[in-house]
C-alpha cells in the first residue's frame, strides 16, 4: 500500500460477477486438492444469483442437469433461454429449454440436438451438451454477448459491413450444410454478432418442435421429420413446423422436406431485406450485383436458386469494386516492376521492405519527440522539478520507447524465422500491448497533471511494465482470452493501463475511470481481465479511503483470479484485501494463500511481500510487535531491498514496496541497526525519486520521528517540513510541522514551536488534514502566543480533544489524546488548579502505556518525566523519574531533563545496581 502517515494508526504499507469460456483451461491445478477446495469454497458465494426482474420462482436457482440456472434471457413458443452456471468446467453458458409431447419427439429433438453437438465452426455458436429433464428438453450453448443481426443490419455504417457480417452467417450455414444439417428457420434474428465482431448462427435444426403453437410466429403444416438433410421422415404425421412465414422458402409452406435451398431462400431474402433498409436511410441504391445475387437466391423454385450456399458465398465475395482495385493494383505493380528491372537489380534490392520494420512506427504513436516537448514545457510551468530531473524523465522514457520497439522486432523475426509458436507470439503481443497502452497513459499524465498532483506522478509513471519482460512472459497458466472475445480484450487494455497510471497518480477521477474499465472488462466476459481490472478499481477505492468498497470489490477479484488461474493477480488482490479487513487476524485462507504465493514463483514476488508486510501491518496496527516483525522480515526476504538499494529506474512496484524496511524500522529497538535501515531507504528514494520528493521527505520525516538524539531529530523533521511546504501538501505538512514543534518545545525553543504550530493549525479546516493534530496546534498556539484581546483557551476546551481521539481505536489517536493531556496540563497549572495538572499528566501517562516503539519513545519518556516531577507519591515520583532517566540518557542530548529528574531517584541510588536497574534503556 502506499505510505500511510502515522495518524492513520498504520505503519506504511506498500455486479455479479461473469466468466470467460474456459475450453483451454488447464486441467492442472497448482495447488493440488486442498486449494482446488479452497477455490471452491470462494467462488460459491460470488455464484449465488441475485434475483431477475421477470424470472419465474420455480425455476430461478433451480438446477438442470448439472447446470444451475442463474436468470432467464429469453423466452418464446419453442420454450424459454437462460442464463446458467457450468460447475463442472465453471463457466457461463447458454442453457434452452423446449418443452415437447411424446417421447418419439423427445428421441427426435435429442438425436438432432446431438447431431448440433458435433457440428464445429466459427461461425456457429456451439452446443455443449442435450438432455432431458421430465417433460423437457434442454440444449447447452456458448454464453454470447452481442446483438442480433437485425440489431446490428440497422446501425451498419456500409454495405461491406453488412455484407461481411452476413457472409460469416453465410459460412455458418454452408458449414452445417456440408454436415448434413438444415437450420430450416433462419433470420436475422437468429444469428448474434458477438462485441467481438464474429458472427454465429443460432437455433439449428429447432424449428419442427411439436409443441410450439401455431401463431404469428409460425405455420401448422404437414412435412418430414428430417432432422438433416436428406434423412427420412414420418410423412403421414401432422406436424407444426416453427419459423418466420416471412423467411419462408415456397416449399416450406407447402410441408414438402426442407433442403439446403430452404435455408438459401431464407438467408438470401434476408440479406435483400437488410440491403434495402440500409439504402433507404442512406438514400442510396442497392448494388445491382447483389440484387442479381438475392433475386437467383429467392427464385420461387428450388432448383432454380444458386446451386449451394456455397456458390451463395463466392458469388458474394466476387465484389466488382473490389476486382477492379485487385486488377488497377496489379497493373500498378506490373508497371512498377518493369522500370525496376531496367534501373537494375541491386537497386531492387535495396528497396526491399524487411518483415518486421514497423515496430518503432508503432510504438512512435504514443511517444514522439513533439511528446516530449509538450511534457517538458508543462513539468518546468509547474516549478517543482529542475531541468536536470526534467531531462532525466524524458530520457527514460525515450529508453522505454526503444526497448519496446526493439523487443517488438525481436518477436516479430523469432515468428517469421518459426522459432516461437504462435500461442506464445500472441502472448507475447499482448504483453507489449499493455506495456504500449501504459506508455499511452504515462505520457498524457505527464502533459497534463497540476502542481498538486505531480508528486504521485512521479512515482505512477513508473508503473511501466518492462518490455523485455515480455520476452519471458510465462501465463500458461491462466486461461487465455477465447478467440471470440480476443480482439476485444486486446482493445480494453489500454483502458485499463490508464486507470491503473490514474490511481497511482491519485487523481480524482481515478475511481471513475477504474469503474468504467471494470465495466468494460465484465462485456468480454473474460475472468483475467475482469479480476485485474477490479484490483484496480480496488486500489482507486483505497486511496478514497472507502475501505468497505474495497473490501467487497477485492472479494470478487479474489474469486474471479482464483477460478481463471491468474494467480499473481489473486495474490495481490489478498494482499490489499489483508490491508482493508477490518481486524487483525489473517483473513479467510491466508494457509491456502500462502501456499499459492510459495508456489507461484518470480511472477507472484510482488504478491508475496505486500501479503505479508500487509498482514505485519495488522499486527502492528494491534501492537503485537514480535509477529509484526516476524511478518515484516518474511516480506523483506521475498526482496532484495536488505541488500542493495534500489536502481535509478526502479518500478512503482519496488518503491511501494519500500514500506517493508521502514516498516522494520519502525519496531526496532536497536538504534543503529534502526538508523542503518531508515539511510538505505533513504538511499533509494533519493536515487529513484530524488533528494525533495515528498515520499523522500516522508521517510526523512520517519528517521527524525525514531532519532533518539533531540537535536538531531529536529534538523531532519524540519528538513522534511520544508520539502513537503514546498510540494503544498496539506496532510503532510500538517503532521511534520506538528512534530516539528513539539521537538522544539521539548528543546526548548517554544518561539520555534508556536512557528511550526501556526503552519500545523492552518490546514485544520481543509478535509484531508488530520483534524485533532490541527485542533491541538491552534490551542498550542493559543496557549503560548494568544492573540491580543482573545479569550484564554480553558482545559475543558482541550480534554474534548483527548476525549474525540481516545474514542478511535488507533495508536495515533493515543498519541494525540496524551498530547493533549500534556497540553491541558500546562494551562490547568497555570491557572492554579495542581491536581487537576496531576490528573491530566497521569492521563497522558495512561494514554501512552505499553507503546514500545522507537518513535512515541520520546514522548513517554516526557510524560513520565512530567508526572514524577508532580507526583505526591514518593514512590511512584522515583519510579517515573527513573523510568524517564534511563531513556534520556541513553539518547543523549537531554542534560536539563536529566539535571531536573536526578534528585528524584537520589534517595534510590542502592537499587539502581539490581537486575531491574541495570537493563537496557528501552521501555518494552
Amino acid at each position: 500500500m502506499s505510505g500511510a502517515r502515522d495518524d492513520s494508526s498504520l505503519p506504511p504499507s506498500p455486479g455479479e460477477p461473469t466468466f470467460a469460456d474456459p475450453d483451454q483451461q488447464h486441467t492442472m491445478d497448482a495447488l493440488g486438492p486442498r486449494g482446488r477446495a479452497a477455490r471452491a469454497e470462494i467462488l460459491r458465494d460470488a455464484l449465488s444469483p441475485a434475483p431477475q426482474p421477470g424470472a419465474e420462482p420455480p425455476l430461478q436457482g433451480m438446477r438442470v442437469g448439472r447446470y444451475q440456472l442463474l436468470e432467464m434471457v429469453g423466452a418464446g413458443g419453442m420454450g424459454m433461454v437462460w442464463g446458467a452456471w457450468d460447475p463442472e468446467l465453471e463457466r457461463r453458458v447458454a442453457l434452452k429449454l423446449m418443452q415437447v409431447s411424446g417421447s418419439a419427439s423427445r428421441e427426435r429433438m435429442l438425436a438432432e440436438g446431438q447431431a448440433l453437438a458435433k457440428l464445429s465452426h466459427p461461425n456457429v455458436v456451439p452446443i455443449y451438451d442435450v438432455g432431458v429433464m421430465g417433460d423437457q428438453v434442454y440444449l447447452v450453448m456458448e454464453w454470447v454477448r452481442g446483438a442480433t443481426l437485425r440489431s446490428f443490419a440497422r446501425k451498419a455504417a456500409s454495405t461491406r459491413a453488412l455484407l461481411d457480417a452476413y457472409r460469416q452467417a453465410g459460412e455458418g450455414l454452408a458449414a452445417a450444410h456440408r454436415a448434413g444439417i438444415i437450420h430450416r428457420d433462419f433470420k436475422p434474428d437468429n444469428v448474434i454478432r458477438g462485441d467481438d465482431g464474429r458472427v454465429r448462427v443460432l437455433d439449428f435444426g429447432l424449428a419442427q418442435a411439436e409443441a410450439a403453437p401455431a401463431g404469428p410466429t409460425s405455420s401448422a403444416v404437414p412435412a418430414s421429420s428430417a432432422g438433416s438433410a436428406g434423412a427420412a421422415g414420418d410423412s403421414a404425421a401432422l406436424r407444426v413446423i416453427t419459423g418466420t412465414p416471412r423467411y419462408m422458402a415456397p416449399e416450406q409452406k407447402r410441408g414438402d422436406d426442407a433442403t439446403t435451398a430452404t435455408d438459401q431462400y431464407a438467408f438470401c431474402l434476408s440479406i435483400a431485406e437488410a440491403m434495402g433498409e440500409l439504402a433507404t436511410a442512406t438514400r442510396s441504391k442497392v448494388p445491382g450485383w447483389i440484387t442479381a445475387i438475392t433475386t437467383r437466391g429467392t427464385a420461387e423454385a428450388a432448383d432454380a436458386r444458386h446451386p449451394s450456399m456455397q456458390a451463395v458465398l463466392d458469388a458474394l465475395a466476387r465484389d466488382p469494386r473490389t476486382l477492379w482495385r485487385r486488377r488497377a493494383a496489379a497493373l500498378a505493380v506490373a508497371g512498377f516492376a518493369a522500370a525496376a528491372f531496367a534501373v537494375g537489380r541491386s537497386r531492387a534490392q535495396e528497396t526491399a521492405v524487411e518483415p518486421c520494420a514497423g515496430s518503432a512506427e508503432e510504438i512512435a504513436q504514443v511517444w514522439t519527440a513533439p511528446a516530449r516537448a509538450a511534457m517538458t514545457e508543462h513539468l518546468r510551468s509547474l516549478e517543482l522539478l529542475g531541468d536536470v530531473e526534467i531531462e532525466g524523465i524524458g530520457a527514460a522514457l525515450d529508453h522505454y520507447r526503444d526497448e519496446w520497439a526493439a523487443e517488438h522486432r525481436r518477436s516479430c523475426l523469432a515468428r517469421e524465422r518459426k522459432e516461437l509458436p504462435p500461442t506464445m507470439y500472441e502472448r507475447r503481443l499482448a504483453c507489449l500491448a499493455r506495456a504500449k497502452g501504459s506508455l499511452a497513459a504515462v505520457a498524457d499524465l505527464l502533459t497534463s497533471v497540476p502542481q498538486d498532483g505531480l508528486n504521485a506522478a512521479m512515482i505512477a509513471r513508473r508503473s511501466l511494465p518492462p518490455a523485455a519482460a515480455c520476452a519471458a512472459a510465462d501465463d500458461s497458466a491462466v486461461i487465455p482470452p477465447p478467440p471470440q472475445v480476443a480482439a476485444k480484450v486486446a482493445a480494453l487494455v489500454p483502458e485499463l493501463e490508464r486507470a491503473l497510471v490514474l490511481t497511482l497518480a491519485q487523481r480524482p477521477e481515478a475511481r471513475r475511470l477504474a469503474g468504467f474499465a471494470v465495466a468494460s472488462a465484465y462485456g468480454t466476459d473474460y475472468a483475467p481481465l475482469i479480476a485485474r481490472a477490479l484490483v484496480v478499481r480496488a486500489r482507486a477505492e483505497i486511496g478514497e479511503m472507502d475501505r468497505a468498497a474495497a473490501r467487497e470489490t477485492l472479494t470478487h477479484a479474489l474469486t474471479l483470479a482464483l477460478q481463471s488461474f491468474a494467480d499473481d493477480v489473486a495474490l495481490e488482490a489478498y494482499a490489499r484485501f489483508i490491508w482493508v479487513a477490518p481486524h487483525r487476524d489473517p483473513p479467510d485462507h491466508w494457509m491456502v494463500m500462502r501456499l499459492l504465493a510459495e508456489r507461484s514463483g518470480a511472477r507472484g514476488r510482488f504478491g508475496r511481500a505486500l501479503m505479508l508486510n500487509n498482514l505485519g501491518s495488522r499486527y502492528f496496527q494491534a501492537e503485537e510487535h514480535d509477529k509484526a516483525r516476524q511478518l515484516f522480515e518474511a516480506a523483506l526476504a521475498q526482496t532484495e531491498l536488505g541488500q542493495r538499494p534500489l536502481p535509478a529506474e526502479a518500478s512503482a512496484e519496488d518503491i511501494e514496496l519500500l514500506a517493508i524496511p521502514q516498516n522494520l524500522a519502525l519496531i526496532e529497538p536497536d538504534d543503529r541497526k534502526r538508523q542503518a535501515m531508515h539511510e538505505h531507504t533513504m538511499r533509494s528514494l533519493e536515487l529513484t525519486l530524488g533528494p525533495g520528493h515528498p515520499r523522500t521527505e516522508s521517510a526523512r520525516e520517519q528517521q527524525g520521528m525514531t532519532t533518539l538524539h533531540p537535536a538531531r531529530a529536529r534538523a531532519l523533521v524540519e528538513a522534511a517540513c520544508a520539502g513537503h511546504q514546498r510540494w503544498a501538501l496539506t496532510r503532510s505538512v500538517t503532521i511534520c510541522a506538528y512534530e516539528a514543534a513539539w521537538l522544539a518545545d521539548e528543546l526548548g525553543d517554544q518561539v520555534a514551536a508556536v512557528r511550526w504550530m501556526r503552519v500545523a493549525s492552518g490546514y485544520k479546516s481543509t478535509s484531508n488534514a488530520p483534524r485533532e493534530k490541527g485542533n491541538l496546534a491552534a490551542a498550542y498556539v493559543s496557549v503560548h502566543a494568544p492573540a491580543p484581546g482573545a479569550p484564554p483557551v480553558l482545559p475543558a476546551d482541550i480534554l474534548r480533544i483527548a476525549e474525540v481521539a481516545l474514542a478511535r481505536p488507533g495508536l495515533a489517536d493515543r498519541i494525540d489524546a496524551a498530547d493533549a493531556y500534556a497540553l491541558a496540563a500546562r494551562v490547568e497549572t497555570a491557572r492554579g488548579d495542581l491536581h487537576a495538572a496531576r490528573a491530566s499528566r497521569a492521563a497522558a501517562v495512561r494514554a501512552l502505556e505499553n507503546i514500545a516503539l522507537p518513535t512515541y519513545e520520546r514522548r513517554v519518556a516526557r510524560a513520565r518525566a512530567e508526572l514524577a516531577l508532580v507526583s505526591p507519591d514518593r514512590a511512584e515520583a522515583m519510579g517515573l523519574a527513573e523510568l524517564a532517566l534511563r531513556w534520556y540518557r541513553a539518547a543523549g542530548g537531554y542534560d536539563n531533563d536529566i539535571a531536573r529528574l536526578a534528585p528524584l531517584v537520589a534517595e534510590r541510588a542502592p537499587l539502581r545496581t539490581t537486575p531491574a536497574a541495570t537493563a537496557a534503556p528501552a521501555t518494552r
